[in-house]
């Protein structure tokens, strides 16, 4: 008889894992680092390319909503509705209402009609809508006043509310009220100026044509820094924005505009106006390229503006004064192609 054996071989049991050395994990720290180093930059260009995306959109939106009002209204509406706008002292509420700018009067076409109602409501007596009171007059006015509408802010900027401004919502877009005090030009009024009416321009009357003529620029609410940039005659620019609801009276308790230079009520709150201070920046940089006309973008390299005709565009920092300037003014007989700047 024959025995056979089968043979078994016995595998070992599986030594412990080694862990990394000290240089190791150096090393892969090391090259994490250097992947983040690569990729955070363009993360942030990414971001950033999105926010002036949707800075852009808000401007298409106030275009279209604008383009709305006219066809309602038969006009452009004015820089804000002041029903007295002669009253030069910054302290006569009582003849100075319902004092509610461009950008309050098109909330209804820009899907914002709730908030356009409860302002309306607050600046009434009675019935019936009649706007009879200064905005900021009354409690529910200012309350209503301090609502924040998403497409009044390019998400670019800084300072979400508007400090300085008595915590009214904040508006980073400023209607073109033309080039009156820059002398180089006639004394032209834009296209949205102070009016009695809730009306002023009509499409036709801007003679330069709609595509050729400025209707709502950017303006600023971050901080500047000393170490970036001083825009403000050789000192930081300390600005906070616009407001959407309209120029604040200083008469009242409820946070009142700064006594000074402005009519009736303050213009400088809704406005981008025309200067002749060559030493106030447009832009944040350090192309001189404005007459302190209010006008000021965290962009790089220049800023977002609506035409008339609904258009948004890129104005580069580089652009001529002279051609900025003709652009803001409706009747002057010069045209420029934007699409070159």
């Amino acid at each position: 008889m024959s025995t056979s054996f089968s043979v078994f071989t016995v595998t070992p049991a599986s030594r412990r894992s080694r862990g990394f050395t000290l240089v190791e994990l150096l090393v892969v720290i090391a090259i994490i680092g250097v992947l983040v180093g690569l990729l955070l930059p363009a993360v942030q260009s990414a971001r950033e390319s999105a926010r002036r995306s949707s800075c852009q959109n808000n401007l298409k939106q106030i275009g279209l909503g604008l383009q709305t009002y006219v066809d309602a209204k038969s006009g452009l509406p004015p820089s804000i509705w002041d029903n007295n706008p002669a009253a030069n002292s910054p302290v006569d509420d009582a003849n100075n209402f319902p004092g509610i700018a461009w950008s309050a009067l098109i909330l209804p076409f820009i899907e914002q009609a709730d908030i356009y109602t409860a302002l309306q409501t607050a600046c009434s007596t009675g019935t019936g809508g009649n706007w009879s009171t200064h905005w900021q007059s009354t409690a529910s006015g200012s309350s209503v006043a301090q609502r924040r509408i998403g497409s009044y802010n390019c998400p670019t900027n800084e300072n979400p509310t508007a400090a300085g401004r008595s915590g009214f919502g904040k508006l980073n877009y400023a209607c073109n009220s033309g080039n009156a005090a820059y002398a180089a030009y006639p004394s032209t009024p834009g296209v949205m100026n102070v009016n009695n009416k809730p009306t002023r321009m009509q499409l036709a009357d801007i003679k330069d044509g709609l595509s050729k003529t400025l209707a709502v620029v950017e303006f600023s609410s971050t901080p500047e820094l000393a170490s970036v940039a001083m825009s403000c005659g050789g000192t930081v620019c300390g600005w906070n924005g616009k407001i959407w609801p309209g120029g604040r009276n200083a008469a009242t308790a409820l946070g009142g505009a700064p006594a000074g230079w402005h009519s009736s009520v303050s213009a400088t709150d809704v406005e981008s106006y025309g200067g002749n201070n060559t030493t106030y920046l447009m832009n944040r940089s350090d192309q001189t390229w404005g007459w302190d006309w209010g006008t000021a973008s965290p962009h790089a390299q220049g800023m977002f503006a609506v035409y008339c005709d609904g258009a948004v565009t890129w104005v580069s920092e580089m652009v001529a004064p002279v051609t900025y300037g003709y652009l803001r003014s409706p009747a002057d007989g010069k045209t420029f192609d934007p699409s070159t700047f």
